[in-house]
């Protein structure tokens, strides 16, 4: 029996995140998903989107106030949703965002969340930065962050999806590989080239993937990088491959190369940790998402298990299957 497919949709109502709802509304229609709108009541948040200022005297009132100015908004989203066919539900919560987004996701079984990078929920680094970060490192599913304006593969008013590359950066360790087959199915599904990126980091440590060389031995590293990239395209069938090998700081190289190639969607993972974890693992995805011209996917594979198992909704293949 296939699972029941839904888009968490998180929203402060700004102009920005009308670009997540836009892009759930076209995942939805794609793919037969329903879809969960959520904002999310922070005391910060009230004070900045209605413009009123707190005290002793009125918090109460303007609580309610929040609450029913919020609570229309998202029935407005849902009537939206459902006009197009699309079955949708709301969910309006008080406390910290990532928290109730998060909470949401697993209660819901959520198969992706949608989010948009800016807006205004409190102070501008909330949505801008932390918020997205924060979540990409500890959603229970993928992650899909939008910017506006930038490189769009659904366009304002349509519900078309229009996707010509995607790329998909891979440093070969099983950590990193596992995010290929949501990658290879997402091209497969829009008829996209899928390309795989590793970027060389100069005057650094080499990869665990190759312990046995040096710093002092790059043009060797380059041919046998090539080489695995090679061996890792030559095993993905229906689906057309490039293969990109760059040197320099990995988030610099990637962003020249969406510029120059034009890629609509970057795939990647994230390791949802913190510590050195963290900083090793998780801070070219946060990078990406802060800077990258174009729509950024996150999955942690920790999530994922070796096995392929199915055990819950963020396996491989369930994952897969709903963008298939």
């Amino acid at each position: 029996m296939s699972a029941v497919h839904r888009i968490l949709v998180p929203t402060d109502f700004s102009s920005n995140a009308e670009c997540s709802v836009r892009y759930a509304l076209a995942f939805a229609k794609n793919t037969g998903a329903s879809i969960d709108f959520i904002h999310v009541l922070e005391p910060l948040c009230d004070r900045v989107i209605y413009d009123i200022a707190l005290d002793e005297v009125n918090a109460e009132h303007v609580s309610q106030l929040a609450c029913e100015v919020s609570k229309r908004r998202l029935d407005e989203l849902a009537l939206r949703a459902t006009a197009m066919g699309i079955p949708a539900k709301t969910f309006l919560e008080s406390g910290s965002a990532i928290d109730e987004i998060v909470d949401v996701a697993k209660k819901r079984g959520s198969a992706l969340i949608i989010l948009a990078s800016h807006g205004h929920s409190g102070f501008d680094a909330l949505v801008f930065g932390s918020t997205s970060e924060k979540l990409i490192r500890l959603s229970p599913v993928p992650v899909l962050v939008i910017k506006h304006p930038e490189y769009e593969f659904v366009q304002q008013g349509s519900v078309d999806i229009h996707l010509s590359k995607v790329l998909c950066p891979i440093d070969f360790s099983d950590f990193s590989k596992r995010v290929l087959p949501l990658a290879v199915t997402i091209c497969r599904k829009y008829n996209a080239t899928l390309i795989l990126a590793h970027v060389v980091e100069p005057h650094i440590e080499v990869t665990p993937f190759l312990p046995e060389l040096s710093m002092s031995q790059v043009e060797s590293q380059e041919s046998t990088v090539h080489a695995h990239l090679e061996k890792v395209a030559n095993g993905i069938e229906d689906c057309d491959v490039e293969r990109v090998v760059l040197e320099g700081s990995v988030h610099r190289e990637l962003i020249g190369l969406i510029d120059a190639e034009g890629i609509g969607l970057v795939i990647m993972a994230t390791h949802g940790r913190g510590g050195i974890a963290h900083a090793v693992f998780g801070s070219t995805a946060e990078k990406m998402i802060r800077s990258a011209p174009c729509p950024v996917l996150t999955l942690r594979p920790d999530l994922i298990p070796v096995d392929r198992a199915k055990s819950e909704v963020n396996s491989t293949e369930e994952v897969s299957h709903f963008f298939g």
